[in-house]
């Protein structure tokens, strides 16, 4: 087959996966409705899941490119005492995309909106995951009036890429870049013959994928919303807030006063997250340094406190959710005059 056969092919192959993302993500919109509501904020939608009763409200701020269905376990569990609530950020879960760039304050001025027009009201508790977590610190520090604690589960520092950044030699930089800029290219792909494929039960890492992060719910649902154009597209937006926090967090969020304050990370023998900065050279020096920055996170405040999921791993709120729903209860039993109702 000559250079003109390999073009057909191409372009048959790209017109074929194109064709049946289309097809899926029609059916998928059908079969699958936001467990929610799409609250309007400006002119746009964001999706907001919330369950229980009471007060205070438990706000989750997911990681990186997470849909809120995966903290839905954890819903489930603290909803027996009060009010959970979960929301997508654009272009996640049921939220529709957005085209601009993502940054940690934008992210934190839509959480912002979206409470407001939702109607839930303060005081709030926020759990913000790995980036939710950085989201999560600047909405406390603009909002401290509205809020009755923090939990940071897994959260990167402010400087967690200029400190990781001297285990690394030219080299291994360069390698990330690339890794980074092909995992890039990935993501705009289209992605419709793999979900074929998932479907019909060929791509059996793909569905093990989502039956892993979607734990308790449809391999179905789960691959409808990690393999959807906006999902992945929106990603890369959010991988650029990540780049870009660490700036804007140390000039508008350098405390947070007394703030009840839980820093819960991985255990230090646990791999870490994207951009902890471990490499083959410097494992050790990587975990060391992942492990004192946690302990800063937890002097933001000066009622902070550092917990370690032993058992987890960065994923802690599937391998070790009950270490978060003990931290929630406990900030929660401490607060005065906000007792913990139970329904």
């Amino acid at each position: 087959m000559g250079i003109p056969g390999l073009l057909a092919g191409c372009v048959t192959f790209g017109v074929l996966s194109v064709g049946y993302q289309v097809i899926a993500t029609e059916r998928d919109r059908r079969r699958f409705p936001p467990p929610g509501e799409l609250v309007d904020i400006d002119g746009r939608r964001l999706h907001l899941w919330r369950a229980g009763r009471g007060a205070p409200a438990v706000v989750v701020v997911t990681a990186l490119g997470a849909a809120a269905l995966e903290w839905a376990g954890v819903q489930r569990e603290l909803a027996r005492d009060t009010t959970v609530c979960l929301y997508d950020r654009p272009g996640l879960g049921w939220s529709p995309a957005r085209t601009r760039p993502e940054t940690v304050a934008g992210m934190a001025d839509d959480l912002d909106r979206l409470l407001i027009a939702g109607h839930v009201s303060p005081p709030y508790l926020l759990v913000g995951h790995s980036l939710g977590g950085m989201v999560a610190r600047i909405y406390a520090a603009n909002h401290p009036d509205r809020m009755l604690g923090l939990v940071l589960v897994d959260t990167p520092h402010d400087r967690q890429f200029e400190r990781a950044g001297q285990f690394l030699d030219a080299r291994v930089r360069a390698r990330r870049l690339a890794a980074r800029l092909f995992a890039g290219a990935r993501q705009v792909a289209p992605r419709g013959l793999v979900r074929l494929g998932a479907d019909i039960g060929i791509a059996r890492k793909t569905r093990a994928e989502a039956r892993q992060r979607f734990h308790g719910s449809p391999v179905e649902l789960g691959l409808a919303l990690q393999l959807r154009n906006r999902h992945r597209c929106s990603l890369l937006g959010e991988v650029h807030a990540l780049l870009t926090a660490g700036p804007y967090l140390r000039n508008h969020a350098p405390t947070l006063g007394d703030l009840p304050l839980t820093v819960i990370t991985r255990a230090a023998s646990r791999p870490g997250p994207a951009g902890s900065g471990r490499t083959a050279a410097g494992t050790m020096a990587a975990l060391t340094l992942w492990a004192d920055l946690q302990s800063e996170l937890a002097q933001l405040s000066t009622r902070g406190t550092l917990v370690v999921a032993e058992h987890a791993g960065h994923h802690i709120h599937r391998e070790e959710p009950d270490v978060i729903c003990r931290a929630v209860r406990e900030i929660i039993a401490d607060a005065q005059p906000c007792p913990l109702r139970r329904t």
